[in-house]
Formats: structure tokens, sequence, C-alpha cells
């Protein structure tokens, strides 16, 4: 077993006994959610950091696995803010800030993967898909977090322009799955779980949606979705 399976391995094993933790505990009775401890959700983000540092050292990965390691380093800075260990004025602003940093990486990898294999973008698909996400998005902000939000104004707007952008993120990464099919469907799979978890903080945090467990939901799907990007470059 390589390094980088061995990592893939320990990640499950790590979130299944810190579920097990947070389970044997019972809800924090203020969010009524249960919670990973945060060793663990530290531990998580930088054996993340770490697979996308040796896949991106692995030989045939092209400029996929570059790519995807500076998207997972700022996502591992914006674990970190949320987390509260790096301090910042906003702490909703500032993950939102270093995520779409590493949506920016992640965007350049998906586009700059396809030029490698020669092919064509942005497709038709792409535009599809973004004018389907960016309304999807524009409607949820509308309904959930302009009339019912409880966030400052300036939350809310950059609640909008970093829902706009991820959106952005995963049509990419649906064109890419398109276009070259196989095993980029796992690109496609985790950039679709980021955007899922990142909707729940929105839905829960920002806007007044209750929804039972959500701080587990939304690490279980963030976890599943930065695997998903950063394995790709390993199995595709």
């Amino acid at each position: 077993m390589t390094a980088i399976h061995g990592l893939l391995v320990g990640q499950g094993a790590v979130f299944l006994l810190g579920w097990i933790w947070a389970w044997r505990k019972g809800p924090d009775p203020q969010e009524n959610s249960l919670i990973l401890p945060l060793p663990v959700r530290v531990l998580l983000t930088t054996s993340l950091l770490a697979a996308a540092f040796l896949i991106s050292r692995a030989q045939g990965t092209g400029p996929y696995a570059d790519w995807v390691l500076g998207g997972m380093f700022f996502s591992f800075i914006g674990d970190l803010i949320m987390a509260g260990i790096i301090k910042v004025p906003v702490r909703l602003i500032g993950g939102m800030l270093a995520f779409s940093l590493g949506h920016f990486f992640y965007m350049n990898a998906f586009a700059r993967t396809m030029l490698f294999f020669e092919k064509p973008w942005p497709n038709p698909a792409f535009w599809l898909f973004l004018a389907l996400l960016w309304s999807l998005n524009l409607a949820g902000w509308l309904r959930l977090v302009r009339r019912k939000g409880k966030a400052p104004g300036k939350v809310k707007t950059a609640a909008l322009l970093y829902g706009l952008w991820i959106g952005t993120m995963l049509s990419l990464a649906f064109d890419l799955a398109i276009t070259l099919g196989g095993l980029w469907w796992l690109t496609a799979a985790g950039a679709f779980l980021f955007a899922f978890s990142d909707a729940l903080i929105g839905a829960t945090r920002i806007a007044t949606l209750k929804v039972k467990n959500v701080r587990l939901l939304i690490w279980g799907t963030y976890l599943a979705a930065q695997m998903g990007i950063i394995y790709a470059g390993w199995f595709a």
C-alpha cells in the first residue's frame, strides 16, 4: 500500500472514529447537532492537504494535481478560519474568501486538464450548467438568505457572490466529466458535494433553516467532496 492509499484509508477511519466519539458525547445543546472534535477536524484537513501534495509529486498526473494542491492549500486555510484557529474579523466572510481562492485553483485544474488532453472548452454543457446553477443560487438566496437571513447585510452579499462562484466551479467540473468521462466523474461528484456542503452552511448559519445534526453532515459531505476532487488526480 502506498502512502496515498494509506491516507485514503486513514481519512475514512479517522472520520468514523470522530463520528463514534461525537455520538457517544451526544448532540451539542446549543446547535442540536453532533460535532466532530476539533483535533479530528484539524487532522482530517491536514491529511487532505498531505494527500494533495503527494499526488502532485507523483508521475503522470498532469496539470490537474498541481492546481488541486493550490486549491486544497486555500481550503486548508479556510478550514482553520472556520474552526476559529485563524482569527479574522468576520469568520464566515474570511472562510468564503479563502475557499473562493481554492475554487479558483480548482477551476484552473479542470480547465487545464481539458486542454492537456487537447479537448475544447468551455463546451455547451458548461453554459447550460452555469445558467441553471446561477438561477438556482439566486432563487435560493432571495428566498432563504435575503428575506429570512439572520446575518448582517455584508455577509448576505458575500454569500450571494460565493454561491455564484462555486456554481461556476461546479459547472466546470461537470464540463470536465462530460468531456473526458471515466473516473473524472469523481471530480464532478466531489464538486457537487462541495456545493451541497456549502449550501447547508448558508441555509443554517445565514438563513434560518433547521437541519438535525447539520454540523456532522456538513463535515461528512465536505470530506467526501475534497476526497473526490483530490483523489481523481490519482485514480483517473
